[in-house]
């Protein structure tokens, strides 16, 4: 597998670097633009407690944590949404970081940077095992603002966890080998014990692997990484509690276009009923969405309509869950670029928001008169702008549904 990328590497270098350049710059540009008010991210916080939690031998999943805790970080530690596996990879770069004399949050974030240019990468060959235009794509990933603003100010895991996912993908589409699936397996496996949301694109897998054992293994792979993790907690007390929290958390992101339409007409039950359903029924829709197009979708194509349909459905939208559908729609038959470029400019414009909310909040822009009373005005902006990111999501599967319909009876005819 490692010798088709070098062929391509060494055809399209001249392509390819300054793409990567290009991505790596902008990236870099940010991180030392905002790496002053990082420490202001709750999700920067938690990820510091939980290595603190780690280094000191005590359990951050303690059903009492309450008792020694206040209550700012007891409302950070119960909305920690992860196993213990990325606490290793926080206290793995915080041992670093002593080392080299360097910020946590710098090396996270210059780790989310390094694999997201991998990323940018392997899409761009992937696009042109494709046959599609890797140029545009590989441009078009490397200059989005989502996941520049999610790597180098966020800081959030999702890049991180979306890279192993689609190099599951790869391995299951271009590797010759026979054993491809258990490569695979454990490589989706990783994704999930990172951020357990790539578990919806387990379905899509499975339809594309042909044979019950290949397709049980895949499953106990898949599954391995984020069992094994919670090996380190099983000889506490808490331990259920520990998987409750992670199997059950129910985001602490915006809420979705559902609930705010059903607020919007006064339908605040409903919306409240929604809120601690919606991640069964997103689980029900996409395992649903599988079953019934297995035989129509390519695996690529089956990415992307898995996260277009948890971005309709799900209950609630953190602003880093906008970086998941990108790499597998932009290689998908559904890409179309004037649709794609409407809704990256609204998400943009919903993240923008997002963050000038708390920057107004930490006093960013108290020089030019913007002060921290005028945060509602921001808070109303961005649920319109989330509204209208919800609509668009509706739009691009809408769209993605008719395509594969078209093609569908173009086949028949």
């Amino acid at each position: 597998m490692i010798s088709p990328l070098l062929s391509i590497w060494k055809r399209n270098r001249k392509t390819i670097i300054p793409i990567l350049i290009v991505a790596l710059l902008l990236r870099l540009a940010v991180l030392a633009a905002t790496t002053p008010y990082t420490t202001e991210l709750n999700d920067q916080k938690i990820f510091e407690i939980a290595t603190e939690y780690l280094f000191d031998g005590k359990d951050l999943y303690a059903a009492d944590i309450e008792q020694t805790e206040t209550p700012f970080r007891t409302q950070l530690i119960r909305n920690y949404p992860y196993g213990p596996f990325p606490t290793w990879i926080f206290a793995a770069l915080t041992m670093i970081g002593e080392m080299v004399h360097v910020k946590f949050g710098i090396l996270l974030r210059l780790l989310n940077i390094g694999v997201d240019l991998l990323l940018t990468f392997l899409i761009f060959v992937t696009a042109i095992r494709l046959k599609l235009d890797a140029k545009l794509l590989g441009w078009l990933y490397a200059l989005n603002p989502l996941t520049i603003i999610i790597t180098a100010y966020h800081g959030q895991l999702d890049v991180l966890t979306i890279f192993f996912a689609f190099l599951a993908v790869y391995v299951l589409l271009f590797s010759g080998n026979d054993k491809k699936h258990i490569g695979a397996g454990l490589l989706l496996g990783v994704s999930i014990a990172i951020k357990m949301f790539t578990i919806l694109l387990w379905p899509w897998f499975i339809a594309r692997l042909k044979g019950w054992k290949k397709r049980v293994l895949f499953t106990i792979l898949a599954g391995l990484p984020f069992a094994l993790s919670f090996l380190t907690v099983l000889t506490s007390e808490n331990v259920g509690h520990a998987i409750r929290q992670v199997l059950l958390y129910g985001g602490a992101g915006a809420e979705s276009g559902i609930i705010l339409t059903l607020k919007a007409v006064g339908m605040e039950r409903i919306a409240s009923l929604y809120h601690v359903a919606g991640k069964y029924i997103l689980l029900l829709t996409v395992c649903a969405a599988a079953v019934l197009f297995w035989r129509r979708l390519s695996l690529m194509e089956g990415m992307a309509l898995s996260f277009l349909i948890a971005m309709v459905v799900a209950p609630t939208m953190g602003v880093q869950y906008f970086v998941w559908f990108l790499p597998f729609y932009l290689l998908s038959g559904f890409f179309r670029l004037r649709q794609s470029l409407i809704q990256l400019g609204i998400l943009t414009a919903a993240m923008g928001l997002f963050y000038l909310y708390h920057a107004v909040g930490i006093g960013v822009f108290a020089g030019i008169g913007i002060t921290p009373d005028m945060r509602p005005v921001f808070v109303a902006a961005f649920s319109v702008f989330m509204w209208l990111a919800w609509a668009g999501f509706v739009w691009l599967t809408v769209d993605a549904l008719r395509t594969m319909t078209a093609r569908t009876k173009k086949l028949h005819a």
